[in-house]
């Protein structure tokens, strides 16, 4: 009876590692995924700030 417990306690505490394991994976992809968000965002305002650059230096050129 006592080796079938210990073999509980043991699987147990071996589940109580994977899950800890396995949160601490979703929170790195949960990281990396927002990491991804921000540099779309950091992309869009770069492209948006470029294209008020071409539209200024057209308009620049047109009246000089």
């Amino acid at each position: 009876m006592r080796s079938r417990l210990d073999s509980v306690e043991r699987r147990y505490h071996e589940l109580l590692e994977l899950t800890e394991l396995r949160k601490q994976r979703l929170l790195d992809a949960l990281a990396l995924y927002k990491l991804y968000n921000d540099a779309d965002g950091v992309e869009q305002w770069i492209a948006e700030k470029a294209c008020s650059f071409v539209v200024f230096f057209v308009i620049f050129s047109v009246f000089t």
